[in-house]
C-alpha cells in the first residue's frame, strides 16, 4: 500500500490545477498517506501547508541557464524525501522529470490538465495509470501526446464543499447572493461578476474584459473581478488601465482563508478557459450555486446544458458575452434558477464521493474504514 506521495507540481498559484491537485493531496492525507510536493512556490503555498502537505521548494520551469542543474537538484530532493510513489501533476514537466523518475526507479502517476499536441515522454514499465479530468481531452492524448490509452482514469472536477486551508465556519457555508434583491430594487443594486482561472493564454480574459468594456459603454457601471495571477497579469492591467476600466474592475487572488467567501460573493461568473472548457474552479462556482455563462469549448458541452444549467457563448464573442451578461443580471428570478440547476447537474455529474474514491484508487491506496 502507498505511504508516500510525491507530487510534482509546476507552481503553487491559484488555479484550476493547483486547487485540483491540493484537493488530491486532502483526500490521500485524510486517507493517512503522508503527501510532499516538489513546487515553485506562489500564492497556494499556505493553502498547500494548511493541508497537511510538506512543500520543497523548486522552480520546476527553471531559465536556461540553470537547467543543466535541474535534474540533480530534484533528484537530491526526491532521494532526501524517499516516497513509494510521485504524482506528476501536469504534462508539461513529463519532459524535465520522466528521466529522473526513470533513474530512480520510482513508480508515478501522470495527470493531463490540458489535451496535448506533442509527444509526452513516458516510462513504459513505471507509469501506472494516467489522470484525465475530461473525456475531450483522449482524441489529442492519443494521437498528439502518444499516451497510452489502456491506462487512463477520468476523474471529473469535483471540489469539496471547502478548498485547502479555506474557513470552515457556518458563515462561510453561505453559497452565492444569486441576485437576491427583489426587482424593485434593481436600480440601486450593483451587480458582481467575476471571473476566475490562471492568467495565461488558455483563458480567455480579454473576451471577458471587452464585454465589461461594453456593458459600461451602456451605463451598466456594475462590478467585475478578474480572479487569479501568472503571466498575463501585467498586460491586462495594463489593457484596464487603457480602457479607463480601473474604476469598475479588480485584478488580483483572493487570501487562502477566504477564497471560497470571495467566489460565493459573486451574481455571476464567466468560465472563460479555452483550451480545455470549464476547469475545476468554474465547477467550484456551480456548485456554490452561482450563475454561470462558460465558453463554448470541449468539456462545456458534456457538464452545461445550455439555457438550463449554464449559458454557452462563443469565445471570443463579446457582444455575446455582455448580452448574456445583462440579461441574467437584469432578470434574477431566471438567475437563481440556472444558478440552482447548475449545481445540481454539477454534483449529479461529478460526485464528491467518486472523486475520493477514485483518487485513492489512482494512487494504490485503501480507503479507511
Amino acid at each position: 500500500m502507498t505511504s508516500h506521495v510525491t507530487f510534482l507540481h509546476p507552481e503553487l498559484s491559484f488555479s484550476g490545477p493547483t486547487q485540483r491537485a491540493l484537493s488530491t493531496a486532502e483526500v490521500l492525507i485524510d486517507a493517512g498517506v503522508r503527501v510532499s510536493m516538489i513546487s515553485r512556490s506562489a500564492s497556494r503555498h499556505a493553502s498547500a501547508e494548511a493541508v497537511g502537505i510538506e512543500v520543497h521548494d523548486l522552480d520546476m520551469h527553471p531559465p536556461l541557464i540553470s537547467r543543466p542543474f535541474f535534474k540533480r537538484r530534484l533528484a537530491e530532493k526526491l532521494l532526501y524525501l524517499q516516497p513509494d510513489r510521485i504524482f506528476l501533476t501536469d504534462t508539461s514537466l513529463a519532459k524535465a522529470c520522466t528521466p529522473v523518475i526513470r533513474d530512480l526507479d520510482l513508480p508515478y502517476v501522470l495527470s493531463t490538465p490540458r489535451p496535448v499536441g506533442e509527444p509526452v515522454p513516458f516510462d513504459e514499465d513505471l507509469l501506472q495509470r494516467i489522470e484525465i479530468p475530461s473525456k475531450s481531452f483522449e482524441e489529442r492524448l492519443i494521437n498528439g501526446a502518444r499516451l497510452p490509452r489502456d491506462r487512463f482514469l477520468f476523474v471529473p472536477n469535483s471540489p469539496g464543499l471547502f478548498e485547502a486551508g479555506e474557513v470552515r465556519s457556518d458563515e462561510d457555508l453561505a453559497t452565492a447572493r444569486q441576485l437576491s434583491q427583489p426587482n424593485d430594487e434593481l436600480e440601486k443594486y450593483v451587480p458582481v461578476i467575476g471571473c476566475s482561472g490562471h492568467f495565461d493564454s488558455g483563458h480567455d480574459h480579454d473576451w471577458f474584459l471587452d464585454a465589461v468594456r461594453l456593458l459600461v459603454r451602456e451605463g451598466k457601471k456594475w462590478r467585475f473581478l478578474l480572479i487569479g495571477e501568472g503571466p498575463e497579469e501585467g498586460r491586462l492591467r495594463r489593457k484596464v488601465r487603457e480602457q479607463k476600466l480601473g474604476e469598475y474592475v479588480v485584478i488580483g487572488v483572493p487570501p487562502t482563508l477566504t477564497a471560497r467567501r470571495t467566489l460565493a460573493s459573486l451574481d455571476l461568473h464567466v468560465g472563460c478557459r479555452i483550451d480545455t472548457g470549464p476547469g475545476w474552479l468554474t465547477s467550484q462556482t456551480m456548485r456554490l450555486g452561482i450563475p454561470n455563462v462558460i465558453a463554448a469549448v470541449g468539456e462545456a458541452f458534456a457538464i452545461v446544458e445550455d439555457r438550463r444549467t449554464g449559458i454557452l457563448v462563443k469565445p471570443g464573442d463579446a457582444a455575446q458575452l455582455a448580452d448574456a451578461l445583462s440579461n441574467l443580471a437584469l432578470d434574477p428570478i431566471r438567475a437563481r434558477a440556472l444558478g440552482q440547476a447548475g449545481r445540481e447537474h454539477n454534483l449529479k455529474h461529478a460526485p464528491r464521493e467518486e472523486f475520493e474514491r477514485q483518487v485513492l484508487e489512482l494512487h494504490g491506496v485503501s480507503p479507511t474504514v
